[in-house]
This record gives C-alpha cells, sequence and structure tokens, in this order.
C-alpha cells in the first residue's frame, strides 16, 4: 500500500504560516498528503510550507493561482482532485498574513481604498470562494465522512488597518456559523461540511500543540468540545476559548480579549440635538424601497432631502414635492452630493444616510457576487463615513449640534451576511474613530454619532419612521456604535452587546 494513501489535505494560501500550522497539525494527527494552492508571488514561503511538510513525513504538491479569483480557487480543488486521486478531506484556507504592523493609528481618514480593496481581495475571498469549493466537494460524489474545513487566521495587530482586519474576521466568523450552504449546493446529511474558524496568536504555536483540539473537534466516537461552526481563539499553548459574536473596541481595533479601555462615548453636553425642520439629510440609494421609505418619512416632517438613486431619484422627489415637502435629486459620486446639498439649500449637511446595504430587492442566494456586494457595502460604507466626516469638520460657521451617519445593513442574500457582520464591527470602531478624530483635528465641539440600523425582516415603513424618532431626539438612547435591530414593525430590538 501506498504509504501516503491517507487523507488529502487542500492548504490554500499554503505561503501564510497559520494556514502551514494547521496543515501540520492534521498531517501529525491523520497522516496523508498535502495539495498546496498559493498565489506566483509567494514562492518564497510556500518553499518553507512544502519543506515543513516533508520534514515531518507528508507529501506535498504545489499548485499557482490567484486565490483573489473564484475559478482560480474552485480549479485549484480539481487540481488537488485529480493529484491526490480521491476526495478531499479537509480543506485549510488562510487569511492575509503579511500585514503591516504600524503603530496604532485611530483616524477613520487615514483609511484609503486601496487598501480596503487589498484587504478584501487576500484578507476576505480566498475563504469565500474555498467555501463555495468545498460545498461543490460535498456533492461531487457520496461521502463516507465529513469534509472539514478550518479557516486560518493570525490576531490583528493594533496597526493601522486593524480595524479592516476585524471585519474581515467577524464576516468569516458568520462564513463559518452558516447551515446552509452556498450557491445552491446543499449538503445533505450525508454529504455534510463541518467548518471551524482558528484565530492563532502571533507568532504561531507549534503545530503539536494543536493536535489535541484538532483531533477533538474531528472525533467520529465522542462529541466535539466545540460544534462545527464555531470561532475558536488558540492561545500560544493550543488552548481553544470559543469567541464572542462581537467584539470590543480598544485601542484603533477589536480584540476580544485585550485589555478594554474606557470607552468612547459621545458628550450629549456638548453638542445639542437636532431640530427635524431645517435638517439637511443625504440618503446615498433612495431608489430602494427602504431608502425610498426614510426619505418620504423625513421629508414630512421637514427635512430638506438630497436623494440619491439615479434616474428613479426624480420620480421620488416629485412624489415628496406632491406632499409639501422639500427635496432634490441628484446623480452622481457621494462625495458630490454633499456639495451639491450645500449649494441646493445653502446649509451643511447634518445627517447621511448609507441604505446601499439595507437594500431589500432579492439576489442570487450564493456567494458568487460577493466581491461586488462587499465593494458596494462595506468600502461604500466607510468611504461614505469619511466624506461625510471631512464635510461636517469643514462646516462654517462650526456645527454646534449632533450629526449623524446611519448604516443600514440586512441580511437579504448569503454575501450580505458578510458585509453585515462587518459593518456592525466596523460601526463600532468608527464610532470610537471619530470622537478621537474630533479632538485631534481641533473640533472639540463636534459631535459625530455613528450607529447601523439592522432592517433585515422590518417593513420599510417601519425603518422610516424609527430613523424619524432618532433624529427627533428619541434615539437619545442610543449611543454612538450601537447596532439596532429592528423587528418586522421597525421597533428597536437591541443593542448588539461589545
Amino acid at each position: 500500500m501506498d504509504p501516503f494513501d491517507g487523507p488529502l489535505i487542500v492548504l490554500f494560501n499554503a505561503h501564510q504560516a497559520p494556514a502551514r500550522t494547521v496543515a501540520l497539525a492534521l498531517l501529525l494527527t491523520k497522516g496523508g498528503k498535502v495539495f498546496c494552492v498559493v498565489p506566483s508571488m509567494q514562492l518564497s514561503g510556500l518553499h518553507e510550507t512544502m519543506a515543513a511538510i516533508d520534514a515531518n513525513g507528508g507529501r506535498a504538491a504545489a499548485h499557482e493561482a490567484d486565490v483573489s479569483r473564484r475559478s482560480a480557487v474552485l480549479c485549484g480543488m480539481d487540481e488537488a482532485r485529480r493529484w491526490g486521486g480521491r476526495q478531499v478531506d479537509y480543506v485549510v484556507v488562510a487569511d492575509r498574513g503579511d500585514r503591516a504592523r504600524e503603530e496604532v493609528d485611530d483616524d477613520v481618514m487615514a483609511l484609503d481604498v486601496a487598501e480596503m480593496e487589498r484587504e478584501m481581495d487576500w484578507g476576505l475571498l480566498p475563504h469565500v470562494w474555498a467555501t463555495q469549493a468545498a460545498a461543490r466537494e460535498c456533492v461531487h460524489a457520496p461521502r463516507q465522512t465529513p469534509l472539514f474545513f478550518f479557516h486560518a487566521m493570525t490576531a490583528p495587530g493594533l496597526g493601522r488597518i486593524g480595524p479592516l482586519v476585524d471585519s474581515t474576521h467577524s464576516a468569516i466568523h458568520e462564513l463559518t456559523q452558516a447551515r446552509r450552504t452556498y450557491n445552491h449546493l446543499p449538503v445533505s446529511p450525508g454529504r455534510p461540511l463541518f467548518a471551524f474558524s482558528l484565530t492563532l496568536p502571533a507568532p504561531e504555536p507549534p503545530p503539536h500543540s494543536l493536535t489535541p483540539l484538532l483531533d477533538a473537534l474531528m472525533s467520529t466516537s465522542t462529541p466535539p468540545p466545540f460544534p462545527p461552526g464555531s470561532n475558536l481563539e488558540v492561545d500560544p499553548s493550543g488552548r481553544p476559548n470559543e469567541l464572542p459574536r462581537f467584539r470590543e473596541v480598544t485601542s484603533g481595533a477589536m480584540h476580544p480579549r485585550s485589555p478594554p479601555r474606557e470607552r468612547v462615548v459621545q458628550s450629549r453636553t456638548m453638542a445639542s440635538l437636532p431640530s427635524l425642520p431645517g435638517l439637511v439629510c443625504v440618503v446615498s440609494d433612495a431608489s430602494s424601497d427602504v431608502g425610498q421609505a426614510i426619505a418620504v418619512a423625513l421629508a414630512k416632517k421637514r427635512v430638506q432631502m438630497v436623494v440619491c438613486g439615479g434616474r428613479e431619484s426624480a420620480e421620488i422627489v416629485r412624489g415628496i414635492e406632491d406632499e409639501g415637502g422639500s427635496a432634490a435629486p441628484y446623480e452622481g459620486t457621494i462625495d458630490g452630493a454633499f456639495t451639491f446639498a450645500e449649494t441646493h439649500y445653502g446649509h451643511c449637511v447634518d445627517v447621511y444616510i448609507n441604505t446601499n446595504g439595507g437594500r431589500r430587492d432579492q439576489r442570487a442566494d450564493g456567494l458568487d457576487d460577493a466581491r461586488e456586494v462587499w465593494r458596494a457595502e462595506v468600502i461604500g460604507a466607510v468611504r461614505g463615513c469619511q466624506m461625510a466626516i471631512r464635510h461636517f469638520q469643514a462646516a462654517k460657521p462650526p456645527k454646534t449640534s449632533a450629526c449623524w451617519v446611519l448604516n443600514l445593513t440586512s441580511r437579504r442574500c448569503v454575501a450580505s451576511h458578510l458585509t453585515t457582520a462587518a459593518l456592525h464591527t466596523l460601526t463600532r470602531w468608527l464610532a470610537h474613530s471619530t470622537g478621537a478624530c474630533a479632538v485631534r483635528r481641533h473640533h472639540p465641539l463636534l459631535d459625530v454619532r455613528v450607529v447601523a440600523i439592522d432592517t433585515s425582516g422590518a417593513h420599510p415603513k417601519g425603518v422610516g419612521d424609527f430613523v424619524v424618532s432618532l433624529l427627533s431626539g428619541q434615539g437619545s438612547a442610543w449611543e454612538s456604535g450601537s447596532v439596532i435591530r429592528l423587528d418586522c414593525n421597525g421597533s428597536p430590538q437591541n443593542v448588539a452587546p461589545d
């Protein structure tokens, strides 16, 4: 018998230390052979991984692929099956582990689109596409044993992009917890896919310290200590702890067990709550039913609206004006919308509502469009917040009432489950960052409140009514950084815990 006729392990981002550590632990636990998928620019790290596999009694092969592309990852899985001559037993995918460890920078304005795009391409999408590839593997042929999937990640540092890393990890945690599979590929009880995420310390623990944990998670004779879908943080000795669903705001990033710093709460004595009549509000996408409901509800309260939404915006504006409200349509970038609002109404914007993540339209129930959804709903939300803050800071005369940034989210499809988790995490950091940003930029009276509103299942009219109550002062119970969930009638349910 071939001594390597054992389990087949597929390793995506094989050049990264977390993937190497988990793969070696699997080898020590189960034996077998490893198929390494790696970007062509990372061959030096690949050589280190393959040498370690060989030194630990395994056999390895390499395949170059752009793991940020779905087709390349699916092709890598097919190549692994052909090389191994059997079904895939274990999949390990590592996150982007080459992030710089810079000094802490709490300023939201320091993030740029290029960095956010890189984090999406190399920190998130390999996990998304590898999950799809594993789901396809589960329906490729009947399985006698489950396919085990491990998201291997490194705890983020407190660097400038720490918040982006945390938002990526939140999305991966949501992906791990998903009970259904993706792209209309059901995983029946006879073809199970068991997923776990493992967050490792830096530097990574030795592989042998992880073998008791992996052996327990994959045991078929005794119940595992953590059920499939668990998100685990591993300490330097290899002991696991289950991560909470939401992370705590610390110095520039959200770490679940970092020493907590004093929570930044926007002072309500420094700025008064605004009066709705006369406020200027920009709604990023009023063509959606939720965005339209918000625009109409605010216009009825004499809020001066700038309605962004392409060709549909003119029709929405006509409906608002027919009811005696004030609104102006705008087609163009969000940055231009702020300038247009100030020119049109002669007053700086007071409220920015990002409704891109709150759309209720039906999309494909897969992850094929994950890149587009992430770019619109996460990167777009951060960019919108940056533009709003820049506009608030430049106001002449300086603002003396609270300014609001509302990020709407909705779990309308699998991809938006990921963006919702990420945006909820980012909201906490954005709220902290706007406080630090206001002080550092010599705007001690600038009170910016950043809130996320989860509209999943809520009726659009109920969402509009809640936004009115929030901005009119009835929302004083909601601190900046809150994640507010609405029920089907638009009533708030709770603030998600830190």
